[in-house]
């Protein structure tokens, strides 16, 4: 005997990403709203759902003068307005929208300045190979993570990590 059952699953979409490239503001809200339109038709095809309150976009600009011109955008998934923000974090890395990295390296270096007091306390204590492993447990990975990127930035902002 053949049994079948059918569940009405719908999954929740946690992140997706996508680049438009536009000439101008108003080309740039065009095709992002015809692809959110054609994203939300697969969507509901495919029988999932998107958290509209958690969903964002930033705006990228080439040409400084023109980054309060992006700011007008407005994009719409369902009649329902999808908010700008100024940063969002892509796969661990914090991306801001003039592409400083300013935010990324004070994230890591908030996270590098915990480490200094106990590596001052520690090194009183421990040999030097214990502190190595230490540091490269600990502190490395967080230098590492993402550094062909963030790194290509003044070093100025990266001054900072280097003290």
């Amino acid at each position: 005997m053949y049994y079948a059952s059918v569940w009405k699953h719908y999954s929740i979409i946690h992140f997706f990403v996508f680049f438009v490239f536009g000439k101008s503001s108003s080309e740039t809200s065009i095709k992002s709203n015809c692809l959110l339109s054609d994203l939300n038709k697969w969507f509901l095809a495919n029988k999932l759902t998107l958290h509209i309150e958690k969903t964002c976009y930033s705006a990228f600009s080439n040409d400084p003068s023109n980054s309060n011109d992006y700011s007008s955008i407005d994009l719409k998934i369902n009649a329902a307005n999808v908010k700008m923000c100024d940063r969002v974090k892509y796969f661990g890395v914090w991306i801001d929208d003039k592409l400083n990295w300013k935010i990324r390296i004070d994230y890591i270096y908030s996270k590098l300045v915990k480490f200094v007091g106990i590596f001052y306390k520690l090194s009183h204590k421990l040999p030097l190979d214990c502190l190595k492993m230490l540091y490269f447990s600990f502190v490395h990975p967080h230098i590492l993570y993402g550094v062909e990127i963030y790194a290509n930035t003044y070093t100025s902002y990266l001054d900072k990590l280097l003290k």
